[in-house]
Formats: structure tokens, C-alpha cells, sequence
């Protein structure tokens, strides 16, 4: 499935608890919070914790990086095998 790049932090939120099938209500109680804190998250007016938006990433089987909007940083800095660089010789060229 391909996603609009352009969409926000709370848009992409959004749209991996719709396609998981979770409420915003299910969604606050499985991470912890108040359903209006998490409400506050989705519409913009509030960001979650570091490590809220680490529990979210791998409650959705995304990285932070998509989450939050970083698909440029990830098309750039992609590593060999899917995982981290380990220093300047194991980026692309």
C-alpha cells in the first residue's frame, strides 16, 4: 500500500490505528493514557512522550522515523539489510 508522504504526525497516527482496526478509546487504553490525551495527539494539540511514540511504532510494526514524517531521511539513509549504518563506508553511494 503506498501513503501520501505529505501527511502530519497526527495523519499518520490516525491512519495506523484505523487500518489496525483500534478506537481512539481502545487505542488510549492500551498505551495507557486518557482517551483525551490520546484524543489531544490525533488532532495535533499535544505530542506524545519519546517513549509513547516508540510503544506506538512497535504496536504498528512502523518505524518512529515513518511516524513522524521523516520518509526523506529514510529514502536517504536507507542501510544494507535493513539495518543501521555502522559508519560513513556502509552508506549508499
Amino acid at each position: 500500500m503506498e501513503f501520501d508522504r505529505s501527511l502530519s504526525f497526527c495523519e499518520r497516527l490516525r491512519l495506523v490505528r484505523t487500518l489496525a482496526g483500534f478506537t481512539q478509546e481502545q487505542l488510549a487504553w492500551r498505551l495507557g493514557l486518557t482517551g483525551r490525551s490520546y484524543q489531544n495527539y490525533e488532532s495535533g494539540r499535544t505530542h506524545p512522550s519519546l517513549s509513547t511514540v516508540v510503544e506506538i511504532a512497535d504496536l504498528f510494526d512502523v518505524s518512529t522515523d515513518w511516524l513522524l514524517g521523516r520518509d526523506d531521511f529514510l529514502d536517504k539513509h536507507e542501510a544494507p539489510f535493513g539495518g543501521f549504518p555502522l559508519g560513513p563506508q556502509d552508506r549508499p553511494k
